[in-house]
Order: structure tokens, then C-alpha cells, then sequence
């Protein structure tokens, strides 16, 4: 599927400074294991895997300052995956999540969580861009 939207309000600008999320559809807000342990297992409803590739086309007057950090974890209860490349104007947003099972026994769920919490760290990250030519 491939999307082409407007979205409004959708940055923070502070002054010359533009702060973007990356992501729109997939993100954790919150890791869903709130409880440091569990005894019962986790069951999800299915597999679940999401692929997004997000391209953004920057106006020219701004450039990347910061931009968030590649992140590839593999391990046998998921995968996960983001890098962000920019090529002039544009910027690649590209995350990969895919987890392994649908069911995973209580003396995994701290892994899982701590690797949750990991994915929501990164998806919290952000671009920052600044405005350039004193435009």
C-alpha cells in the first residue's frame, strides 16, 4: 500500500527548529507489559509483522541536524528494526517489526518486555531539522 497525505500540525516548530516524528502508523506509545512479572503466558491473537517505509520530501530551505539512531535487534522472540537515511531533501524513514510466535511462556515475558521497551524507546525518537538561508 502505498499512502500520499497531508497531515496537519503533524511537527513542533520552535523557532528555525523543526522537530518531526518519523513514524505514523505503526508506533508504540507505551510498552503493553506493564508488570514486572507474569505468570501466565502472552498470548497474541495472531503473528504480527509491520513493514513501513516512510519518505519525506523536505522543503529546501531546511536540513537534518538529528536524526534517530539505527536500531537492529533480532532475537528468538522478535525482530525489530529502524534506520533513517537522508539523500539531500528527502528523508527514509524505515522500521521492520515482526514477532516471532503468537504465544510466549512467563519465562520469556521479561525478555519480551525489556525488548518492548527498547521498541518504544526508539519509536519515540524524532528528526530534527533547521531552517538554513535565513529564510
Amino acid at each position: 500500500v502505498e499512502l500520499d497525505f497531508h497531515v496537519d500540525n503533524y511537527c513542533q516548530m520552535v523557532g528555525d527548529m523543526v522537530y518531526l516524528p518519523p513514524l505514523l502508523l505503526s508506533k508504540f506509545e507505551s510498552n503493553p507489559f506493564k508488570r514486572e512479572e507474569r505468570t501466565f503466558p502472552v498470548d497474541f491473537a495472531y503473528r504480527h509483522s509491520s513493514n513501513e517505509n516512510i519518505t519525506l520530501t523536505l522543503p529546501g530551505e531546511f536540513e537534518i541536524v538529528e536524526a534517530p539512531p539505527a536500531i537492529n535487534t533480532q532475537i528468538d522472540l522478535l525482530r525489530f528494526g529502524c534506520a533513517c537515511k537522508k539523500d539531500s531533501n528527502t528523508v527514509n524513514y524505515q522500521r521492520l517489526f515482526m514477532l516471532s510466535r503468537n504465544k510466549y511462556p512467563p519465562k520469556e515475558y521479561s525478555r519480551l518486555r525489556d525488548a518492548y521497551e527498547k521498541i518504544v524507546s526508539a519509536d519515540q525518537g524524532q528528526i530534527v531539522l533547521k531552517r538554513v538561508g535565513g529564510k
